[in-house]
């Protein structure tokens, strides 16, 4: 009894001391560790935003400011847009040297890199040595000031190192030199190309109601009619996913290099007979206007030189950009050739119809999400194979080449009187079933003819669906 209780006495001690070493020695070091590493950070932290920048650097500044735009409405303050199609609640601007949108995502990553800026160490615990480490006149300097306090806050940057590593500043409000590392200084003194917002435009698809593009590929107009675009003067439907991804390219585009802020002479851009120029008109009632002049190549690299209505600064932009602008009416035509949806199909057949490789009518219905043989009722295994079938003649367009009619010389050429696939579909819809022939796939192109039967014109089309067409409902089962 007496060595039971012995033994109890010893694991409670051992139990104590080992939550004195936790205590003291664990935790303890793991919060001087905290306390070492705030005395290293170059700025007091807060939870205060940053509401205002000012960087120079050899004499270049740049200055820039958080805003963020309110208005009032009865019983309370709400934060209104900065600009069309921005659903941010606040932008940066630079207003210094020149005024302008500044990159929202690089500017708040600036100040994330100030917030955790550290120093090296304490070089001189006082600024009497200031002249000699280059502080007395800084050629370098950051500033920013906090929400509520006017106080600026910052570092001075003088000489480096001699081996280039490290570089000596003050910090504002303290009285000693310390080091950083060189490469937290390069950080630090960011251009205004840096910081810039490099977005060719900032208004967004669905606020634009009219197109105009005039290039040397040819010209076309778009209106908007409530949810559909039409080319304009012949009122042709175009197609509404091309429109708007053409409406929001330049949201998406950016510029690679500024050439001019506010260019004079732009003829030698080839800005005054432009080889693109295409306009957008707003639903406010603005316009934008964005010309694109003479190539340049850097090595292997193509650009152009492009300026908008928006300012007077001529850009460089990447010759993807222009290619994507500088398109044709048929590009941008609607040029889906059936209408129906997935949804309403209810029932389909396949049937290869190639001479010497033909095959059974494969005839299917679906129930919910599934597919079954119509003459069994057996569930088809491979389901994505019919899927895959149905999207890719829902979804079919015709490309490259204008759809060719049964007048055409060309008709022949289709094969479509002769096809090698056919593929019905039926609608739960109550309308009528649909049949479509299609021709064998070119091996080289992967595009085929594809017409409704009867009909009088046959369309050219990407065949990349075909190629599990089945021959037998063997191949739609495991």
């Amino acid at each position: 009894m007496k060595l039971f209780r012995t033994a109890v006495i010893s694991a409670i001690v051992l139990a104590c001391c080992g939550f004195c070493y936790w205590y003291f020695e664990v935790r303890g070091s793991k919060q001087r560790q905290k306390e070492v590493e705030k005395e290293t950070l170059l700025f007091q932290e807060t939870d205060a935003e940053v509401e205002k920048i000012v960087i120079r650097n050899e004499g270049d500044g740049i200055e820039m400011e958080r805003v963020v735009p309110e208005r009032v409405v009865p019983e309370r303050v709400v934060q209104e847009r900065p600009d069309p199609g921005d659903d941010e609640d606040y932008r940066w601007v630079i207003t210094s040297p020149v005024n302008t949108r500044g990159d929202r995502y690089a500017i708040d990553a600036f100040v994330a890199m100030i917030a955790g800026a550290k120093r090296d160490e304490v070089v001189w615990d006082s600024l009497e040595k200031e002249k000699e480490y280059g502080l007395d006149k800084p050629s370098s300097s950051l500033r920013f000031y906090l929400a509520g306090d006017p106080q600026p806050h910052g570092i001075d940057f003088g000489i480096e190192s001699l081996d280039g590593t490290k570089v000596f500043g003050k910090t504002i409000g303290k009285n000693s030199i310390v080091s950083v590392p060189a490469e937290l200084k390069n950080g630090m003194m960011r251009s205004l190309f840096d910081l810039r917002d490099k977005t060719l435009a900032y208004f967004k698809a669905e606020d634009v109601v009219e197109i105009s593009c005039i290039s040397s590929r040819g010209a076309f107009q778009l209106s908007r009619e409530e949810d559909q675009w039409y080319l304009m003067p012949g009122r042709v439907k175009a197609s509404n996913m091309r429109v708007e991804m053409y409406a929001g390219s330049l949201s998406y585009g950016y510029f690679v290099e500024v050439v001019e802020e506010s260019a004079v002479e732009v003829a030698r851009y080839g800005l005054l007979s432009p080889r693109l120029m295409v306009s957008f008109s707003l639903k406010d009632g603005t316009d934008y206007l964005f010309l694109v002049g003479n190539s340049v190549r850097q090595g292997d690299a193509e650009y152009y030189y492009a300026t908008r209505s928006t300012d007077r600064m001529v850009f460089q932009v990447k010759a993807e950009v222009v290619a994507g602008l500088a398109i044709t009416e048929f590009d941008i035509r609607e040029r889906r050739i059936f209408d129906f949806e997935y949804d309403e199909v209810t029932a389909l057949s396949l049937t290869r119809l190639a001479p010497g490789n033909g095959g059974e009518r494969i005839a299917l219905v679906r129930e919910e999400d599934e597919w079954h043989f119509q003459d069994t009722g057996k569930t088809v295994e491979y389901d994505f194979v019919v899927d895959s079938i149905l999207r890719g003649i829902k979804n079919a367009e015709y490309e490259e080449v204008e759809p060719v009619t049964r007048e055409d010389s060309e008709w022949q050429e289709t094969g479509i009187d002769n096809p090698d696939f056919e593929a019905v579909f039926s609608f739960g819809s109550g309308r009528p079933p649909l049949t479509v022939h299609m021709s064998g796939v070119d091996e080289q192109t992967k595009m085929m003819w594809l017409s409704q039967e009867g009909g009088e014109i046959a369309y050219y089309t990407s065949g990349y669906f075909m190629s599990s067409f089945p021959g037998d409902r063997k191949e739609l089962l495991e």
